[in-house]
């Protein structure tokens, strides 16, 4: 079927079938489509499928990589606290998911360097940043970094962001990094023996509320204030002095 063609602006397609008794059936799939005014740039298009991370099918081309460069394609947020994160890589390098800088997983890109990453519960409303570090070969050397924003809000329907994130190769990165705690409350599996599909079954993350402190969550967590620089160091990105922390900002919580 080819549509009539569509004016600039953002579309959700799907299709409806009309069975012989009458009945109607609409697709679980849909397509979103963001068509820019410029008539150069191809479109996005994306496959939404629902507990599954969104298919980016075309986006506008961008200025490919030198070795080592990796993209954030699209973030999608479900209720309960379900995310999805899926982008592009070399093919076969590792890549690892940070949210707020507080390290989630460890991803390889398949053949066709395309990786999914799923956190199946833990993500609360509010702001958040999702960062890809794309790892070297055999070492903890950053080769190359991606990150986007993106927000959860309070009342929410299944919702798709396609992102595009400058994949960037910087020096200031290359060093031997160590990832944070991390933030997975139980072991990470992998989805159907695909090492390009890794599924967290739950995460931590906290809203500040008025009167918290650094002090009183590391001892609400971890039993102890004093480990209150884990919870500083997980989200250090937010945080310009420990002693001071604000109602409404989202930390994530590494576990041991």
């Amino acid at each position: 079927m080819v549509p009539p063609r569509l004016p600039s602006g953002t579309y959700d397609l799907m299709l409806r079938a009309k069975q012989p008794d009458g009945g109607q059936v609409m697709s679980k799939q849909s397509v979103a489509v963001v068509l820019d005014p410029s008539p150069i740039d191809r479109p996005v298009v994306a496959l939404m499928t629902p507990n599954k991370p969104t298919v980016v099918l075309s986006q506008p081309a961008i200025p490919k990589p030198v070795a080592g460069g990796v993209v954030v394609e699209a973030v999608d947020t479900e209720p309960g606290g379900k995310l999805h994160v899926s982008g592009k890589a070399s093919p076969g390098t590792a890549v690892r998911l940070y949210l707020n800088d507080s390290f989630v997983a460890s991803v390889t890109a398949g053949s066709d360097g395309r990786f999914a990453v799923t956190i199946n519960e833990g993500v609360a409303p509010g702001n958040y940043r999702v960062r890809l570090d794309e790892m070297g070969a055999n070492s903890d050397a950053v080769r190359a970094r991606a990150e986007v924003p993106f927000n959860v809000p309070e009342t929410m329907t299944t919702a798709s962001v396609p992102a595009q994130a400058t994949a960037s190769k910087r020096p200031d990165i290359a060093a031997a990094q160590q990832p944070q705690l991390a933030a997975a409350l139980s072991t990470v599996r992998i989805d159907e023996g695909s090492p390009s599909a890794v599924v967290v079954p739950k995460i931590v993350t906290i809203t500040v509320s008025r009167g918290d402190s650094l002090w009183r969550l590391s001892r609400d967590t971890y039993g102890a204030g004093t480990r209150y620089a884990v919870i500083y160091k997980a989200n250090r990105e937010q945080i310009r002095n420990p002693n001071l922390i604000y109602p409404g900002q989202i930390f994530v919580l590494p576990t041991q």
